[in-house]
């Protein structure tokens, strides 16, 4: 897909249709954001570039074998954004019936106007993480440009370091509801975008993990917006 997921899934439902095996079936949507976290423009500062403008749109996706793959649309990113990221992609596929939502055929307007209204509805990361999905920031830096900078000692000190040789070292931070992984993550990613060469070996991306006996049913029925065309 034209956005950049790491994505699980959660055990199979009974009754699904093989009609759909050739489209994908979007089910859920999900929005979060890190109001509980960044409370103030103080917070705002020492967590850039998080926000209280920040805002993750996962996407829940019905398999053929009638399991459920969640999937990360963009990154942590202003709503604006991830809009553009939805018409990039999801939206044209949803204009020509080649996504699906619940299994009925939305219109492009019709199928934004459900992420719309799970932006009204936005949860927080505590809230996010209690229904049994973390989002994890993954970043793989330079180890010869992170050495440089003066919080090095800070960064390799911590227990989310999880690889590290001579070229390339490796973070998975939580983005959940301690703030100081919400500032190390920043901090990372701001390396990341500092770096002069771009190897295969650096990368960015947050990926979910999902605890599907804990998730919760989210669904927002279409019906509540549109008809399917």
């Amino acid at each position: 897909m034209g956005f950049g997921l790491t994505s699980f899934t959660e055990p199979r439902e009974s009754g699904a249709s093989s009609h759909m095996n050739h489209h994908t079936n979007e089910v859920r949507r999900i929005v979060a954001n890190f109001h509980n976290i960044i409370v103030d423009g103080e917070a705002e500062q020492r967590l850039y570039p998080f926000s209280r403008e920040t805002r993750l749109f996962i996407v829940g996706d019905r398999q053929a074998d009638g399991s459920t793959r969640y999937s990360l649309i963009g990154d942590a990113e202003w709503s604006y954004r991830l809009f553009d990221n939805l018409c990039d992609y999801r939206v044209v596929e949803a204009e020509f019936g080649r996504l699906l939502v619940d299994g009925k055929h939305l219109r492009a307007e019709k199928y934004l106007a459900l992420w719309r209204e799970a932006e009204k509805t936005a949860m927080s990361i505590d809230k996010l993480i209690e229904i049994g999905i973390t989002p994890v920031q993954h970043l793989a830096l330079p180890t010869a440009l992170c050495m440089k900078d003066e919080r090095a000692s800070h960064w390799y000190s911590s227990p989310l370091l999880i690889a590290e040789d001579e070229i390339c070292s490796t973070w998975e931070v939580p983005l959940d509801q301690f703030e100081h992984h919400l500032e190390l993550a920043g901090q990372l990613r701001g390396v990341y975008w500092g770096r002069e060469v771009n190897q295969p070996a650096f990368r960015k991306e947050i990926r979910l993990k999902v605890d599907a006996n804990q998730l919760e049913r989210r669904d927002v029925p279409a019906d509540l917006f549109a008809e399917a065309a």
